[in-house]
């Protein structure tokens, strides 16, 4: 899951530009290449193999589950300045066209038994904790986090940041009309923010509901 996307050309390290949105709806029938609604990616985590630096990500509505997901897994990427837009219907042509409220776009935690938060994933949103891995932004925005459930002792995320962990690589985080509600943890239960670089982190929360 770790990759940083990138390409050498004549020794030097290229980072890809997207130039289109990734489109994921787990509804979606075509395809799967997320090349449009039709043919969307039907899960968060098939964006891995086409994610680049600046990638804007277009995601309709629906409860998303990180599939094989066990209590350490998280909706996670290492990639730098990608945007992730949630409330689409899956038919929008434009951002403005959406309504994050009424189409909700979830990000959830759930796993194992349906209603038993015992075995949830520790954190649902997991930001970067590695210096391997620096980001110098990222953008979420109109997305649902809930069902994290950070209830061990030991490793970091085993206890910290139910909903959000946010970690060590310096940058800016913007999040944007989205919503943390129903998760828990031993410290932090919406959003833990943690590191060496914390000062340096810009970590906005814009229009958002806990």
């Amino acid at each position: 899951m770790k990759k940083t996307f990138l390409i050498a050309a004549c020794g030097v390290s290229m980072q890809l530009f997207s130039q289109s949105p990734i489109y994921i709806d787990q509804d979606a029938t075509g395809t799967n290449d997320g090349t449009s609604w039709e043919n969307a990616f039907t899960s968060f985590e098939m964006i891995e193999d086409v994610l680049a630096h600046g990638s804007e990500i277009w995601m309709a509505e629906g409860i998303y589950k990180i599939t094989g997901a066990t209590e350490t897994s998280a909706f996670a990427w290492f990639t730098d300045s990608v945007k992730i837009y949630g409330g689409f219907t899956g038919t929008e042509e434009s951002i403005d066209d959406r309504d994050w409220l009424n189409h909700e776009t979830v990000f959830s935690g759930e796993i194992g038994v349906d209603g038993d938060e015992s075995d949830n994933m520790n954190t649902v949103l997991y930001g970067p904790l590695e210096e391997d891995f620096p980001m110098t932004y990222s953008l979420i925005d109109g997305i649902v986090i809930e069902g994290g459930n950070s209830k061990n002792v030991g490793f970091l995320q085993n206890y910290a940041g139910g909903g959000i962990l946010l970690g060590y690589s310096p940058g800016d985080v913007h999040f944007r009309n989205c919503t943390v509600r129903n998760n828990r943890a031993r410290s932090g239960a919406g959003v833990y923010i943690t590191g060496e670089y914390v000062a340096d982190l810009n970590i906005i929360f814009e229009n958002c509901r806990f």
